[in-house]
């Protein structure tokens, strides 16, 4: 089973676009006002999506799940970071920083209207590298994490 992070969708009061203000004072990704109606739920998404990748790599072996159903946007979300971070433990970059970096510049958004998430969420990945050590998982995490799922 893995995590999904249940986050009510949140747009932007100015331009409406879609994101997820993951801390205080974070410009819209779209037209860079600061809103001021963000709830604080949202803080803990960078958290929250630390653990959904642990949770994948302690169930499945991989960043990636079994299955996945994208049902909300921070779904949409998730499924790029599991991408990501799966390619990035295949690859074993020494550099996890430039990997990123040149990962995001190739990256792809079809729909152009919402061609501003890519520094979004070069952001995002940026950040949870930093924190790298939280989504690594060891051998014998997994170990135990199969015996009692």
């Amino acid at each position: 089973m893995t995590y999904h992070i249940k986050l009510e969708e949140y747009a932007c009061p100015d331009c409406k676009a879609e994101y997820i203000p993951y801390e205080e004072g974070l410009p819209c990704p779209s037209c860079k006002t600061i809103p001021t109606d963000v709830s604080e739920k949202y803080f803990g998404f960078i958290n929250e999506l630390i653990a959904s990748l642990r949770i994948n790599k302690i169930n499945s072996g991989r960043y990636i799940p079994d299955a996945w159903l994208t049902a909300s946007f921070a779904d949409n979300l998730q499924s790029v970071f599991f991408r990501l971070f799966q390619f990035w433990s295949i690859k074993k970059p020494k550099d996890g920083e430039a990997f990123i970096n040149e990962y995001f510049k190739n990256f792809t958004i079809e729909d152009t209207e919402v061609e501003y998430m890519r520094d979004y969420l070069h952001t995002i990945a940026l950040k949870v590298h930093s924190r790298k050590e939280e989504i690594r998982v060891s051998w014998w995490t997994r170990r135990i994490g199969r015996f009692l799922s």
